[in-house]
């Protein structure tokens, strides 16, 4: 039988899939994003890449290809 930390090893070895989008609007904490269609589902983690460096991000819902 594996144990929690094996699985969580596992895991942790995977690759992580990389997707790139763009952004197309902000109005206020809401920032849409186009390009992710079929990538994306609602509370999936993205960061979003600005100047000043990575912004963590969730994915709180999707309407007509925008994220």
């Amino acid at each position: 039988m594996h144990s929690l930390s094996t699985a969580a090893r596992t895991i942790a070895a995977l690759p992580l899939e990389k997707r790139h989008g763009r952004v197309t609007a902000v109005r206020g904490a809401l920032i849409e994003v186009e390009g992710l269609a079929g990538a994306a589902q609602i509370g999936a983690r993205i960061d979003i890449d600005t100047p000043e460096g990575l912004i963590p991000s969730e994915v709180t819902g999707i309407e007509a290809g925008l994220a």
